[in-house]
């Protein structure tokens, strides 16, 4: 949720119990680290209950680690005593399969609480081996978020019965799962 909106979503979603999420550094974390510091430490003030924190892709590109596990480093810093749930995003899609595992690592460092690999690229079989080679390297250390959206159904039961714990689904994707359930 865009945070302009908070003040107005948030007692919505307290009234049906969701929780209320809002995106740091979007799409690619190309901001000033402090920036992104000081933009978290307003948000847990104003009482979100998760924040979808997206790392620096050019840190990433750049084989900086040290520097993506110090910026995420700050930020866990600040989610884990406030008791918030910190995603962290990277934007996969051009990266290699060791590039991958290495951001996926320095999330594990920093004690970011879920890996969200980004977009793995609109071939749905490619798409299953990265999220898979993802999980393998995961090893249940930290819980992983596809940002895929699935074809059908036993995709996604597959990716959690292999430790995704949370699966993105767009609209028609919903509707096919309501769709699913009322005749099940």
């Amino acid at each position: 949720m865009p945070p302009q909106f908070l003040d107005e979503v948030k007692p919505i979603c307290r009234e049906h119990r969701n929780r209320v999420c809002v995106g740091v550094g979007y799409p690619y974390g190309e901001q000033l680290k402090e920036s992104k510091v000081d933009e978290v430490q307003r948000l847990l003030d104003l009482g979100v209950d998760e924040l979808e924190f997206f790392s620096s892709l050019a840190d990433v590109r750049s084989d900086n680690w040290d520097a993506v596990r110090k910026d995420i480093e700050k930020v866990s810093h600040l989610t884990r005593p406030a008791g918030v749930q910190l995603k962290v995003f990277v934007e996969t899609s051009t990266l290699t399969d060791a590039e991958v595992l290495n951001a996926l690592e320095a999330c594990i460092d920093a004690e970011a609480d879920v890996f969200g690999p980004g977009a793995c690229g609109k071939d749905l079989g490619k798409a299953q081996k990265r999220i898979d080679l993802i999980l393998n390297k995961a090893a249940k250390r930290i819980q992983v978020k596809t940002m895929e959206p699935f074809e059908l159904p036993d995709v996604a039961e597959q990716w959690i019965e292999n430790g995704v714990s949370r699966v993105r689904v767009g609209a028609r994707e919903a509707e096919m799962l309501f769709d699913q359930a009322v005749v099940t």
